[in-house]
């Protein structure tokens, strides 16, 4: 781009890292370095662009032979272990972090041709990190119309007798969720608390002060989201207030996030092709697939900052507690704030 230096307006972290490996396709030859104020999200960063430029060209042999990767992730305290050569492009995923001390001292020594830093769109941004992110990298080249909402996930615990599963993948995912009368009870209960907003019921699951102030808002709106219908029906035997959505051709697909009953069960299907606007996203389906929901997370609206999405760990069966593994690391993969309740019951 013609912009040399400059501020880029990221939502989340997961939106940072889909700018770091659109940098790395845009520029196949270039050498990018990428610093961070600590070795934690050093680690972080690197294992997180590692699998998404797995099979691109991110790696190169020197006229040596040695390895060498295109893209590095080092500290700030630890530029200067790059100064030996010069690099295309330096980016600061947390451009306020970069105003400190340890990145001011360290970032001079680095040679680069293009310096980038990704920064939050802010209403009201700190002055003193203002001055210097204009002083050291320039002013925003490019923002974002409005910023995704943050999601927060917290995985509440099952109870249960041990399942007996079929060998079969259908089988077993009815038998570990859709007609898991115990495992439906805890979806169903959990739900209500939030439509009643029963603080109290909830902090006694394991829930933070932190997740229960979304009940502070005026218009609470929740969703159960199931596989499909089967499920649905079997917790609307147990929540005959709740409203339900599937693929139907009611409205148009770009048209009925408003018109969704409140609170309402929906299937894997509709959320996959409709808009989903809710405070509260009960996750019922189990499974070990990512969470499937179009336009998710929601644009950030001013009164719905964030989103508060419930899952479940599935201790009772080793099959379903992987399928509970695997989708937390997928929610850790995409962003997201993720915390086990349990650990809050003591």
């Amino acid at each position: 781009g013609r912009h040399r230096t400059g501020r880029v307006e990221v939502a989340n972290d997961a939106d940072a890292v889909d700018r770091l490996v659109l940098l790395a396709r845009a520029y196949p030859a270039a050498r990018i370095a990428v610093a961070v104020p600590t070795k934690r999200e050093c680690g972080r960063l690197t294992h997180r662009l590692g699998k998404r430029l797995l099979r691109r060209r991110i790696w190169e042999k020197d006229e040596w032979g040695r390895v060498e990767r295109r893209v590095r992730v080092v500290t700030f305290r630890h530029l200067g272990a790059l100064s030996d050569r010069p690099w295309d492009v330096l980016v600061l995923p947390d451009g306020a972090a970069a105003t400190g001390t340890a990145a001011r001292e360290n970032i001079p020594r680095l040679d680069y041709r293009r310096l980038y830093a990704f920064v939050p769109p802010q209403r009201r941004p700190d002055r003193l990190i203002e001055r210097r992110l204009e002083l050291m990298v320039g002013p925003v080249i490019l923002r974002i119309r409005r910023p995704r909402a943050a999601v927060r996930v917290a995985f509440l615990p099952t109870s249960g007798m041990p399942v007996r599963v079929p060998s079969d993948a259908a089988g077993a995912r009815r038998v570990m969720y859709w007609q898991n009368a115990q495992r439906n009870w805890v979806v169903a209960t959990v739900a209500e608390w939030f439509m009643r907003r029963d603080g109290a019921a909830l902090k006694g699951y394991g829930l933070t002060d932190a997740a229960l102030a979304i009940l502070d808002r005026p218009a609470l709106k929740a969703v159960i989201l199931v596989e499909n219908t089967e499920h649905s029906r079997v917790l609307r035997r147990v929540l005959p207030m709740w409203g339900a959505a599937d693929l139907t051709p009611v409205a148009p697909a770009d048209d009925t996030a408003d018109r969704l009953p409140n609170p309402s069960i929906i299937t894997e299907a509709y959320a996959a092709t409709h808009p989903v606007i809710a405070d509260v996203l009960v996750r019922a389906t189990g499974t070990p697939w990512p969470l499937r929901v179009k336009r998710f997370p929601p644009v950030q609206r001013h009164a719905r900052p964030d989103v508060l999405v419930i899952d479940f760990t599935d201790t009772f069966h080793p099959v379903a507690a992987d399928h509970a593994r695997r989708r937390r690391e997928a929610y850790a993969m995409n962003g997201m704030e993720v915390a086990d309740a349990s650990d809050a019951r003591g």
